[in-house]
């Protein structure tokens, strides 16, 4: 019974991620039909129940703003179903999931992603076509003036140089391509560890190795193709936070761990530092104009909307704006509950945590409906994994 349950929860999880970056005319029934499917497993199992008061609170946060949508703009609702999904599903202390399949599957999807994005940039025609026919929307004219490279590798070092080309691949929106790389690098993160936790440590080190490093490459070079600058600072927190504990940071210790991850952000930062400044501190600046956005927005609704939300008919490209507006200081509340409660459960995702937050700044997460289709099962490998060291945890 327990290997019959456990090869479901893996083929449910494995669908999850392969739905979310199939063609459109496919991904949404099949991203509907899994999330439907998920939700059943989790009503039907225990995991409601853990977390209860918790789970009460952030529900009853998020009310307000669910009213909202259901009085004034519908088509919205589904928006807090990825945040509400994980919420009541956690800690997943009932699933149990295979971590092979789902390090396979993370591991080709990845090469998918960022294969076809390179090949995109180099004008491949067939793989245009594709992207013409599955992946386009009603926006994504909007990226269509971003250049192409002949040949990539050739050109490299003047491609940084070049704010007019950047690398949107099957998403044309560079940003969604440097998020959605993002998310499954850290699915394919959390399940090699997890897997390499349940086999010997001493066998094929060298090959086990190599595979990381050369996933690992092949993330870095293709969101480096985005120029996506709240992608890059987000993944470079990461994979410092990673290795850094806070007790160090307080002392100034550095660890010999962090000699090498401070060293590659050092020569990452140096190609983008520029860029980076651009965004934020000049005044037409993408950071900068979302910062504004969000203030004048700040200056000019009502109290009653600052704090319960309702507010759709906002668009602020960025998280904490989206949510201020359609949930208010209720809803940003509410997640700071989430991530207290994730954090409690399992510390390890300290860094993880701390890379979603940077991301918000200049990104949505859960709020967009692709990234939260990807976040349901990124949670379910993470916190199912860690029931073992800390089941006993949870209150």
């Amino acid at each position: 019974m327990s290997t019959k349950r456990s090869s479901i929860d893996t083929m449910l999880i494995m669908l999850a991620m392969l739905a979310a970056v199939m063609p459109i005319f496919l991904a949404k029934p099949l991203v509907a039909v899994t999330l439907l499917f998920l939700t059943v497993r989790i009503i039907i199992s225990k995991d409601l129940y853990y977390y209860i008061h918790q789970k009460i609170i952030i529900t009853i946060l998020f009310i307000p703003g669910i009213l909202g949508a259901v009085s004034t703009s519908p088509e919205h609702l589904v928006r807090f179903s990825g945040i509400m999904i994980i919420v009541l599903g956690f800690p997943f202390l009932s699933f149990r999931i295979k971590q092979f399949p789902i390090l396979v599957t993370s591991v080709l999807i990845l090469i998918y992603l960022c294969v076809s994005q390179i090949l995109i940039l180099q004008e491949n025609q067939l793989m245009i076509d594709f992207r013409d026919f599955g992946y386009r929307s009603e926006w994504s004219y909007a990226f269509d003036q971003y250049g192409h490279v002949e040949n990539i590798f050739r050109e490299f070092i003047d491609f940084f140089k070049d704010d007019y080309i950047r690398a949107g691949g099957l998403y044309f929106n560079p940003n969604v391509q440097g998020v959605v790389i993002l998310l499954y690098f850290f699915i394919f993160s959390i399940s090699w560890k997890n897997y390499n936790q349940t086999i010997a440590h001493d066998k094929k080190k060298i090959i086990k190795l190599f595979i990381y490093l050369l996933m690992f490459s092949l993330m870095i070079f293709s969101i480096m193709l985005t120029k996506s600058r709240t992608v890059i600072i987000s993944l470079l927190a990461y994979i410092i936070f990673q290795n850094l504990n806070i007790s160090d940071l307080i002392r100034f210790k550095l660890k010999k761990k962090l000699i090498i991850p401070i060293f590659f952000t050092i020569i990452i930062l140096s190609i983008f530092i520029e860029n980076i400044m651009k965004g934020i501190f000049t005044q037409t600046g993408s950071a900068n104009i979302k910062i504004v956005v969000i203030f004048d927005y700040l200056s000019q609704a009502s109290i009653g909307d600052l704090l319960f939300g309702g507010k759709f008919d906002r668009n602020f490209d960025a998280e904490y704006g989206n949510w201020i507006a359609t949930s208010g200081y209720l809803g940003v509340l509410a997640f700071f509950i989430f991530y207290k409660m994730v954090y409690r459960f399992a510390p390890q995702t300290k860094a993880l945590i701390i890379s979603f937050l940077l991301i918000g700044i200049g990104n949505t997460l859960f709020y967009n409906l692709l990234y939260a289709s990807i976040l349901i099962p990124l949670f379910i490998i993470l916190l199912s994994f860690n029931i073992k060291d800390s089941e006993n945890n949870y209150k």
